[in-house]
């Protein structure tokens, strides 16, 4: 549909800008090859893939139990907050939900995802959360001052495509708005 490739355009170009915001720290250096799908930065020779992405429907109905359309603005909070608080399901999930086609791979990842915890009605209107450079990039260069590649936490995941698991290292940075104002957590 139209809207699906609207916001696949839009999730392509917010991705490109955050790679572009790692990029500018000293201790980044960018992938030269924009097609290479290993990694698109080393961060203190670390190589990462970044993804940019939120949680999904699938995974807050699994975590709930529940149709997300039946959910109440808190079950859907605390289902978000769940993931935050303990994001080894979310990561598991992200990487064996993966698409299939071009991009799928099991590499080392940075995670960056954004969500709006004031309505689960706001789930549809992160993109001004992607969007929001000026705060991403305060968010991102706390994330590089704090960056240790000892705490990457190592992960056995299914690759489906090879039917066999995987053992990579991910983190993720959450960035999210509550009635509060904005807030992130890496």
């Amino acid at each position: 549909s139209r809207e699906y490739y609207i916001r696949r355009w839009i999730m392509i170009l917010t991705e490109k800008c955050d790679r572009y915001i790692f990029s500018q720290f000293e201790c980044v250096e960018d992938n030269p090859n924009l097609k290479d799908q290993e990694y698109d930065f080393k961060i203190n020779g670390i190589k990462l893939d970044l993804k940019s992405t939120r949680i999904s429907k699938q995974l807050i109905e699994n975590y709930t139990s529940k149709n997300f359309s039946s959910l109440t603005d808190s079950e859907y909070k605390d289902a978000i907050m769940h993931f935050i608080k303990d994001p080894d399901e979310l990561i598991k999930f992200l990487y064996e939900n993966q698409s299939t086609g071009v991009r799928f791979s099991f590499h080392n990842r940075l995670f960056l995802v954004t969500a709006d915890l004031r309505s689960k009605n706001n789930f549809y209107d992160e993109f001004d959360l992607r969007l929001d450079f000026d705060n991403k990039s305060e968010i991102i260069e706390d994330f590089i001052d704090s960056f240790d590649p000892n705490k990457l936490k190592t992960y056995k995941v299914y690759n489906c495509k090879d039917n066999k698991y995987e053992s990579i290292k991910a983190t993720v940075i959450f960035f999210f708005r509550n009635e509060d104002g904005l807030f992130y957590s890496i």
